[in-house]
């Protein structure tokens, strides 16, 4: 019971230090984040992947600390007001949807590729610089596009497998036969492997076609989860959570 509470709260409190875990809330902090950038939006998904793998790595060992010294039900009164205090609040007060609310432009090019582009001296600065010019569509308009049902089917799919094994990875560890500290470890091996993986993924987005990127996470999806399944021991189980920890980071990154 104590096990499945900490790796509990530390989905809970993850929003406090990154994001949301999916299906349900795992497209609003990268959408805030995609609404801001636009050259460099795969590099900000990646620091916002880094720095929810860094906390869903470190919440499930606070609540432990927690939940030993004033009980369960203290420690998620205290990750409850946490993330209230720093995931809710903050953002109610403080965000602004668009840039363009507050007169701003979606991560401007700098000065200097403003003024090639505006002389014409530079063809290749003047076509990156348009290249930055996105294509909005209505709702109406994005219904008919077969790349939304793609990526909407892709995205139930993946994070409905991801959400699931990566929440019950512990409790299936500790069915399993191992000790309760190196399956709870598990979690945080998921978790770690997303900094690294995300700044990767990243630069990758630069050079590979999104559907590639998409092809390889829903595989590694499927492998990290057949691997789970299969897992007995120690060793095993931390190489099938770093590869699902990696198959998310990738995702958040290809979705942007």
């Amino acid at each position: 019971m104590k096990n499945h509470t900490i790796v509990c709260a530390s989905r809970e409190s993850d929003l406090s230090l990154g994001g949301v875990e999916p299906p349900a809330h795992a497209t609003t902090p990268t959408t805030a984040i995609s609404n801001w950038f636009v050259r460099r939006r795969a590099f900000a998904l990646a620091l916002f992947g880094v720095t929810q793998g860094t906390g869903l790595a470190a919440i499930p060992f606070i609540a432990q600390l927690l939940i030993t010294g004033w009980g369960w039900r203290s420690a998620w009164t205290a990750l409850g007001l946490y993330t209230l205090a720093v995931g809710v609040v903050p953002a109610l007060m403080l965000m602004a949807r668009r840039p363009e609310d507050m007169g701003f432009e979606p991560d401007p090019a700098s000065r200097s590729h403003r003024r090639s582009a505006r002389r014409g001296a530079d063809t290749a600065t003047s076509a990156a610089t348009l290249a930055t010019r996105e294509i909005h569509f209505t709702l109406r308009q994005a219904l008919r596009t077969r790349a939304l049902w793609v990526l909407s089917a892709f995205s139930a799919a993946g994070f409905m497998v991801q959400a699931g094994v990566s929440l019950h990875q512990v409790s299936h560890y500790i069915h399993q036969g191992l000790a309760a500290p190196a399956a709870a470890l598990s979690a945080s091996v998921f978790a770690i492997a997303q900094v690294p993986a995300g700044l990767l993924w990243s630069a990758l987005a630069r050079c590979l076609p999104v559907r590639v990127l998409l092809a390889l996470a829903g595989l590694s999806v499927a492998v990290g989860a057949v691997g789970t399944a299969l897992s007995s021991a120690v060793s095993s189980a931390f190489v099938s959570a770093s590869i699902l920890g990696q198959a998310w980071a990738d995702s958040i990154s290809s979705f942007g």
